[in-house]
This record gives C-alpha cells, sequence and structure tokens, in this order.
C-alpha cells in the first residue's frame, strides 16, 4: 500500500513537471520586504567563508531550502524565520502608550 501511494506521488511530480526539491520546499509568507542572511560555505574545503545579507528573491527560492515546520516542532530545513527587531520594539513601545 505505502509504495502505491508512492507511485502516486511520484506520478504527480512528474506529470506537473516539478524536481523533487520544489516538492520540499515552499514559499516563505512574507508580510513585508525581507533580508535574507546567507551562511557561505566551501564545500570543497569544509571551511566557513563568510555571511552576506541579501534582499528576499523568490528566483532563488531552491538555494534558500525555507519549508515552515510546526509552530512546537523542529524546523525540517536549515532555516529560521527572525524578527525585525526594530518592529517588535517599535510595538512594544506603542503598547506602553
Amino acid at each position: 500500500m505505502l509504495s502505491a501511494i508512492r507511485e502516486i506521488g511520484e506520478w504527480q511530480i512528474q506529470k506537473n513537471k516539478k524536481d523533487l526539491l520544489d516538492v520540499l520546499i515552499t514559499e516563505p509568507n512574507f508580510k513585508s520586504g525581507a533580508n535574507v542572511v546567507l551562511i557561505k560555505l566551501d564545500l570543497d574545503h569544509l571551511a566557513f567563508r563568510g555571511i552576506e545579507l541579501e534582499d528576499y528573491d523568490n528566483t532563488y527560492k531552491n538555494r534558500y531550502l525555507f519549508r515552515k515546520g510546526p509552530s512546537n516542532g523542529p524546523n525540517p530545513t536549515p532555516s529560521a524565520i527572525l524578527p525585525n527587531p526594530n518592529l517588535a520594539a517599535a510595538q512594544a513601545n506603542h503598547a506602553k502608550l
């Protein structure tokens, strides 16, 4: 029975001409423009190359590997949505008024 379910999934992937990675990742739902922190690694030499901050671009969604996990469980991908510290401070100040 599990093999039949797998075959249906593989058929759907082929029918929709999707890559397996496209099935696993999702598009983040940002309320406004967002930045992405990239951790750069050199896999050939197993070395850390640094970090970069860039604007979110949906053409690179396969590079970001984002998938929202459950709110009370682990995130299945190496990604996280970080709150905007300026927005959090503004909301805290507004709540005091």
